[in-house]
């Protein structure tokens, strides 16, 4: 855990990354318009702690997903907005005004416009999924690595156990072959003063 101080009120579009070293991770924050109030920042910032990213427009997310620094999955997101797919026009816009589809030539390009924003969803619904395998497929080897080192460490307490057992039993066996010999001892003297009285 890592905690930082110092942080104030952020001022109307001001932007801020908060860096937490110690954990590897650093937040990029901007305030709207009003600024924001460092309580408000932190409920925001715990309210996002529920494992889900937001990406506003185009953007990308870099996820650490191993123990090492350079284990990290870059993913890029486009902006899928309608007016950003196909050749640029907004979609909504043009599906909404009937007069784009009045003559022949305007449905053309409708359809033109509609097939180039599936083309780009398409896209992004690959890339997307490739990057959802990618995190699936790590998911699965740092599943595999947890449990391989659990069960190392079952083996070291196993194999401790085994040896404090074993050292316990010998020096149970020292021990009763030391009353054994002491008994023997304290015999011998006592069957001389036995033959001396008779």
């Amino acid at each position: 855990a890592q905690t930082l101080s110092g942080i104030t009120n952020l001022a109307a579009n001001e932007t801020r990354t908060l860096n937490f070293s110690n954990l590897g991770v650093s937040i990029t924050i901007q305030a709207n318009a009003s600024g924001k109030a460092v309580a408000d920042l932190i409920t925001d910032l715990t309210a996002a702690a529920d494992d889900t990213i937001v990406v506003t427009g185009s953007g990308a997310a870099s996820l650490q997903v191993g123990a090492n620094s350079g284990d990290s999955l870059a993913i890029s997101f486009v902006n899928m907005q309608t007016g950003q797919l196909g050749a640029g026009s907004d979609l909504s816009t043009l599906i909404a005004d009937d007069t784009n589809v009045s003559t022949q030539a305007k449905a053309s390009t409708l359809i033109s416009e509609l097939d180039g924003a599936i083309s780009d969803v398409n896209a992004q619904r690959g890339t997307l999924g490739a990057s959802q395998n990618r995190l699936e497929h790590v998911i699965k080897s740092l599943s595999v690595a947890v449990e391989n080192l659990s069960a190392a460490e079952s083996r070291i307490r196993d194999a401790d156990v085994a040896d404090l057992s074993s050292r316990m039993v010998s020096n149970q066996i020292l021990q009763q072959a030391g009353i054994s010999v002491l008994a023997q001892a304290n015999q011998a003297p006592q069957a001389a003063l036995a033959l001396l009285r008779n």
